[in-house]
């Protein structure tokens, strides 16, 4: 409960039980207290402190990269592995030094401009593929997604994870298959890959090449 207590020769209420009221001579003479019940209010309370704990750890975490900035470029919020794969510190963060569109390179300008407005007008846009620029110049590819707080200044709340290594195992298995595709060109005997083709039967159609070295080639 909160409990109130009004002094009638001032018409002021307060918290304070040693308030209330007095006589000509300015003994205390009493009070009156109004008691309002606010477990309601409290809970709520209670519930919004437990659902934003629930939120910083999930943030602080760091399984994947959140940041909250500004559509100008002034970042505003960031966990860890946000600042990990820019290659940045809290320290730069924090003294208000880093900017995303400083480190983004400029060939995605048009389609981050495009998904942060798209985030301010609809709560959010899809996930897409875009890259950081660190320190050193390299490059970190990500999966970024937005989520918009439209306010005074408007806010972008985006969640992205590191592509880095999905992207080395794709270039490994690229370089590999052109490996092999180049010892099979060299090959001086006919070599070709196929695919089975089926009708809407399941029966065997006929068949797609999906590769054939320079041998075959000559045959045809």
């Amino acid at each position: 409960y909160e409990i109130l207590t009004c002094d009638w020769s001032s018409d002021v209420c307060s918290s304070d039980l040693t308030r209330g009221m007095r006589d000509a001579a300015g003994a205390a003479d009493g009070f009156v207290a109004i008691i309002t019940d606010v477990s309601a209010h409290k809970a709520a309370e209670e519930q919004l402190a437990a659902s934003l704990t629930r939120v910083r750890r999930f943030v602080d975490s760091n399984v994947f990269g959140v940041v909250v900035a500004e559509p100008g470029g002034r970042i505003v919020e960031a966990n860890d592995y946000y600042l990990r794969v820019i290659g940045r510190t809290r320290e730069e963060l924090e003294g208000g030094a880093l900017d995303w569109k400083a480190i983004t390179p400029t060939e995605f300008a048009e389609t981050d401009a495009a998904a942060v407005a798209r985030a301010l007008r609809e709560g959010t846009s899809p996930p897409r593929e875009k890259a950081y620029l660190r320190p050193d110049g390299t490059r970190v590819p990500v999966l970024i997604a937005h989520a918009g707080f439209p306010g005074d200044p408007p806010q972008v709340a985006s969640f992205l994870v590191d592509l880095t290594e999905r992207k080395a195992a794709e270039q490994a298995v690229a370089d590999s298959e052109e490996r092999l595709h180049g010892a099979l060109d060299a090959m001086l005997d006919p070599f070709v890959i196929a695919s089975v083709v089926r009708d809407a039967a399941g029966r065997i159609d006929d068949l797609r090449v999906d590769f054939a070295n320079t041998a075959f080639a000559e045959l045809a």
